[in-house]
């Protein structure tokens, strides 16, 4: 009889099984991304954040189309493609034979298969692995949570202000409509906050450290956010952050997405009339300011005006660059064939069976599963119906079996 004790580890065991696999196949799909990326050298900073933005769409919808896969098995990768294709085969059983291959009796085993990998002897560290990794998410969530709550109470104690207060007048790129300008004496750089009710907070004394130039063009910056609905894919991307916190290439994609949407917001701005002299120098005095305050408000749902640092050189000399082509237009033939690709290489990397593919797979090969076990369930019950009437006849049961043996 399982106790709720051998669930939980078994739970957790194959928790960390499915997360191991599911991190293996993230990191194969986002070198591919960032392949992609650095062969064609998208220019368009907008572009090269909706690519990252697919890349990790497809990430977070893998155990998805693994659970759609199961259940229509016509959307599964062929056999044919597993086994041609040993990459994709390794990238998906290698990690769920580390953490659940189980030692299998003699009668399973034959002489020459291999002899089961040392982590299956310790049940132990599957369970162990996957503690570890709620620990961790929870920290994080906890961090980002504590964060947004100390933002909303800064929204909430922020004043109200209208673009007439703030000196600018005559400014129809500054229509804000529905997004509310804040006043905020807790704050030192502007930043966006809210997903569904946005707002702008901004410095109380901002007025005092800029120009009406340089404040309308800080204003435009945060509106573009809205515009590109930077907050939901912000809101996702934190999501993903929280449970790939350990993942190396997650952090650096989500790293180059919230570059190149700074970048890409950059470029509206300059694109509706800026001033890229004064918008550089805004920026440049935001930083400055920001440094001080630190990242405490950086996570969770606002959009920082400087949301990392290293950031700040790669933004003015994209400002200040006259000569570089900007691209207006979205590159549809060029995103159409990069989400074609990834939903491609995705779909490779849907597992074809969720049950220790590795080693059904390799007992199969090897031939070393029953003999019983090798006809369908119909052809078994002849065999047996056969098998029975044949001993009967062996013990003498029937005359006409006598007289067959007989003759």
């Amino acid at each position: 009889m399982n106790t709720p004790s051998d669930w939980l580890i078994t739970a957790a065991g194959q928790g960390a099984a499915g997360l191991l696999a599911w991190s293996w196949q993230a990191m194969v799909l986002l070198l591919c991304v960032w392949s992609v990326l650095k062969i064609f050298r998208a220019k368009a900073p907008a572009l090269r954040h909706q690519v990252w933005l697919i890349g990790l769409i497809a990430v977070a919808a893998l155990p998805l189309c693994a659970k759609l896969a199961q259940r229509f098995p016509a959307l599964r990768p062929a056999g044919a493609t597993m086994r041609y294709s040993p990459v994709m085969s390794y990238v998906i059983e290698a990690p769920r034979m580390v953490i659940e291959a189980e030692p299998l009796t003699t009668a399973q085993v034959s002489p020459a298969d291999e002899p089961v990998t040392p982590t299956a002897k310790n049940p132990i560290f599957g369970p162990l692995m996957f503690t570890i990794w709620l620990h961790g998410a929870l920290v994080v969530a906890a961090r980002l949570l504590m964060s947004c709550v100390r933002l909303r109470r800064i929204r909430d104690g922020a004043a109200p202000v209208i673009p007439a207060d703030l000196g600018l007048t005559g400014n129809e790129a500054l229509m804000t409509g529905k997004i509310s300008l804040r006043l905020s004496t807790e704050i030192r750089s502007p930043l966006l906050t809210g997903v569904f009710r946005p707002a702008i907070l901004l410095p109380a004394d901002i007025v005092a450290w800029t120009t009406p130039a340089e404040r309308a063009a800080i204003i435009q910056h945060e509106l573009a956010h809205v515009a590109r609905r930077d907050p939901l894919v912000n809101l996702f991307q934190t999501a993903l952050h929280v449970i790939f916190f350990f993942h190396p290439l997650v952090r650096y994609a989500c790293r180059q997405m919230s570059l190149e949407r700074e970048m890409a917001c950059d470029d509206r701005v300059v694109s509706l009339g800026a001033s890229a002299a004064a918008y550089a120098e805004s920026i440049i005095k935001v930083a400055e300011r920001g440094i001080a305050s630190g990242p405490a408000l950086n996570g969770g749902r606002q959009l920082a005006f400087i949301s990392h640092k290293q950031m700040l050189k790669r933004r003015i000399e994209m400002i200040l660059n006259n000569d570089r082509t900007r691209v207006a237009a979205r590159h549809w033939k060029f995103l159409l064939l990069t989400a074609g690709l990834i939903a491609f290489l995705a779909w490779l990397l849907i597992p074809g069976d969720n049950l220790k593919p590795g080693l059904a797979q390799r007992q199969a090969e090897k031939g070393a599963s029953k003999p019983v076990d090798t006809l369908p369930p119909k052809a078994q019950a002849v065999k047996d119906i056969g098998d029975r009437q044949g001993s009967d006849d062996a013990g003498g049961g029937q005359p006409g079996g006598m007289e067959q043996s007989g003759d």
